[in-house]
């Protein structure tokens, strides 16, 4: 009478383990067939040959520096912002590109883009006006930018500025309509402008040195030019994708910028013509030389770096001393442009 049960329970563990038998050789199948697909047998087996050979002082970090080569490339998940200001109080955007780097979601970069003009004399309306294209900008790129610019690599600069200007590209032509509409609208409102009114000289009349009297044109100001709000949100995404693909790619910024017009990382570089600023005046000058705001002087094309920076110097110098002797009084002059950083868009323009 005992022998049927535990001939029927004996007969369950043997299915029982038969099944697991199964399960375990296709889990070791489908792992031998994941581990082939991505080649891990035989990249393992050659580092770890070529290790030996080696013999690195740090063994783990030259496996990570091996692998990583193999590993996908970053891309962005995510662009956040937030308004800071700068050092003259002026708002500012500060945007984030996080990416995912080893399968690990990290920033990568952040970055300042500058909203106004700092040296520009602005109204109160002018100023409510910036305040709201700032924050629309700050709308663009949480918004539509992020999901334009998600699963993009940040080492393709290209495909992530197209994204960016497909997305600007249509709120630009529905700004052209309304500008478009705007000016038909005052075009009927408005009268026909006015010719410009012509003033006689001062110094017309008829006199020693006099020849008639002499004509000036008053000419009407010139419009501003109207820009849509939240344009700024392209300069920023753009830059934040550019210093993002540079930290990827572990090579400085303006080597970086020149790899994406060459098409690979260049060992030979070229730097441009520096810019220097041997006066600056405008109102505070002393004198006539109120009359001028700035003077820039550039070396002649082909010139080394060094040898040119010898020149500007010393045209910065004697220009110093020919001021001081004209005008009787110490004339301070910079050679700031000297000495401040390269811009790297500079070497991309001039490689």
């Amino acid at each position: 009478m005992t022998s049927a049960p535990t001939s029927r329970l004996g007969g369950a563990t043997t299915s029982s383990s038969a099944r697991e038998a199964r399960e375990l050789y296709e889990l070791k199948q489908q792992a031998v067939k994941f581990y082939q697909d991505n080649l891990v047998p035989q990249r393992m087996e050659q580092v770890l040959n070529d290790m030996f050979y080696e013999n690195p002082e740090d063994v783990y970090g030259h496996l990570a520096e091996y692998f990583q080569q193999f590993a996908k490339p970053p891309t962005v998940s995510q662009v956040t912002v937030g308004e800071v200001t700068d050092c003259r109080g002026q708002p500012t955007i500060q945007a984030e590109i996080h990416g995912v780097v080893n399968n690990v979601d990290k920033v990568l970069c952040t970055v300042t883009v500058p909203t106004s003009k700092w040296d520009a004399t602005v109204t109160e309306e002018e100023e409510t006006e910036m305040a709201e294209s700032l924050k629309v900008a700050m709308e663009y790129l949480a918004g539509p930018i992020t999901e334009a610019l998600s699963g993009t690599e940040v080492a393709n600069q290209r495909e992530g500025d197209q994204r960016v200007k497909n997305f600007i590209g249509k709120i630009l032509e529905d700004f052209e309509e309304e500008l478009k509409a705007k000016k038909a609208k005052e075009e009927e409102e408005s009268p026909r402008a006015p010719t410009p009114k012509v003033a006689p000289s001062e110094k017309g009349g008829k006199g020693k040195k006099g020849k008639g009297s002499a004509t000036s044109v008053i000419l009407p100001p010139q419009p501003k030019e109207e820009l849509p709000r939240g344009i700024q949100a392209v300069c920023a995404a753009s830059l934040a994708l550019l210093e993002a693909g540079a930290q990827a790619s572990r090579h400085p910024l303006y080597s970086h910028v020149a790899a994406l017009r060459a098409g690979e990382v260049s060992s030979k570089l070229r730097l441009p013509l520096p810019m220097v600023c041997v006066y600056h005046g405008g109102r505070a000058g002393p004198g006539k030389l109120n009359c001028i705001k700035e003077l820039l002087i550039m070396p002649k094309p082909g010139l080394p770096f060094r040898e040119a920076m010898r020149m500007l110097t010393n045209i910065h110098n004697q220009v110093g001393k020919a001021l001081a002797a004209k005008s009787g009084v110490s004339v301070v002059i910079s050679l700031n442009g000297a000495i401040q950083q390269v811009h790297p868009t500079a070497i991309y323009m001039q490689t």
